[in-house]
């Protein structure tokens, strides 16, 4: 099968991935921020569209693993709402990072490959959004199969509920 052809993008600050396939976004995603920050443009919509969540997740997952990415949030409505993610990039002249010990200095390579395994599903999301919220939970059930996870969200509801109607668990 051949290869399609090899997609021009303009590096303006905003990234369409309607057009690429599941497997290319994580190495896209990358270039373009990097791209992105050689041009001096340190804000960046990333519009993944709404569907189920999945590439939003897969977005925000590469995004919580990269050391040159300052914050990133859900885009106002009139910017995508949660179709989209903004990014703050921090400048290319900030490119070292105090190391693990704290008296030295890592490249953000090192940086990145010092931090927990990205292969995890449960490291890839950060410990508490931006609003604060504790993500332990969902971090947790992200280490399960999809039956566990169902099993538990359904344990979950029925002491929820029995706790509103005030009975013992």
């Amino acid at each position: 099968m051949d290869e399609p052809e090899p997609i021009d993008l303009p590096i303006d600050g905003t990234l369409d991935l309607h057009a690429f396939r599941a497997r290319e976004v994580k190495d896209l995603v990358v270039d373009y921020l990097a791209a992105c920050r050689e041009r001096g443009i340190l804000q960046v919509r990333i519009i993944h569209g709404k569907g189920t969540g999945a590439l939003r997740g897969t977005v925000q997952s590469i995004l919580g693993r990269l050391p040159e990415v300052t914050s990133y949030h859900t885009a106002e409505e009139g910017a995508g709402g949660w179709g989209a993610t903004i990014v703050t990039l921090r400048p290319v002249e900030e490119r070292r990072h105090e190391g693990p010990t704290g008296n030295g200095e890592m490249t953000e390579e090192e940086s990145l490959k010092s931090r927990r395994d990205p292969s995890d599903p449960a490291e890839s999301l950060p410990t508490h959004s931006e609003d604060g919220v504790d993500l332990t939970l969902i971090r947790w059930m992200l280490t399960m199969t999809p039956a566990e996870r169902l099993e538990t969200l359904q344990e979950i509801v029925w002491s929820i509920l029995r706790l509103r109607r005030g009975e013992a668990s």
